[in-house]
């Protein structure tokens, strides 16, 4: 099982917190959490690149360094129509 969860870089202290405490029901080495460092597509890009890799057969670390060079090319832009509300 591999975690993903909001990222630190969006300010979510409480997500991290909860990520950690549901890890530790588990057995050590069952669950890694991981910092997306991304919101929207930019981490659903990185959850169906670790879906992926865990079908494959990789070791957490071998996807998590995968997902740490993936980090580096994922840029997300957000647009808006306008700023007034």
């Amino acid at each position: 099982m591999r975690g993903n969860r909001f990222s630190g870089g969006s300010g979510s202290t409480f997500a991290e917190a909860a990520a950690l405490a549901a890890a530790a029901e588990f057995p050590p080495g069952r669950v890694t959490v991981f910092d997306s460092l991304s919101l929207s597509q930019g981490q659903g890009v990185q959850v169906a690149e670790a879906a992926r890799l865990a079908e494959a057969g990789a070791s957490a670390e071998e996807i998590v360094r995968h997902l740490r060079d993936l980090q580096r090319r994922i840029h997300v832009f957000i647009v808006l129509d306008t700023l007034e509300y």
